[in-house]
């Protein structure tokens, strides 16, 4: 895949863990891995993302409450997909298994009620 960037990162309010399981706000990070050129669209509990930057598929689709995510018919298991203070969070799987993307951090700042979490894209 072509990226824009080698590197995306993201800063966040708060920590967000469920059932051990990392978290992270999907608009915050897309936006800052695609210089806000990521189109997400919600309705009626679908997401649907659209980038020009994506060129291995068109769009990825999943459904708040499901454990899926669809890129160009090829199914992927990312973990639930949540909704807290009107934001969709989706486990850090998704940019592993559907974006190829390596964790590199997941950091929480107690003083400054932060979380910043880092992945590789290439």
């Amino acid at each position: 895949m072509n990226y824009p960037y080698n590197y995306v990162w993201a800063v966040y309010d708060g920590l967000h863990v469920n059932d051990n399981v990392w978290y992270v706000p999907l608009r915050k990070v897309m936006e800052e891995a695609y210089d806000d050129q990521a189109s997400i669209t919600y309705t009626d509990g679908t997401i649907t993302m659209e980038s020009k930057w994506f060129t291995d598929f068109s769009s990825v689709t999943m459904a708040v409450g499901s454990d899926k995510a669809v890129a160009d018919g090829v199914s992927y298991d990312i973990g639930e997909v949540i909704i807290e203070d009107s934001s969709v969070y989706v486990p850090v799987a998704l940019f592993k298994d559907v974006f190829g993307w390596e964790l590199v951090q997941y950091a929480y700042d107690k003083i400054g009620n932060d979380t910043r979490v880092e992945f590789g894209t290439n």
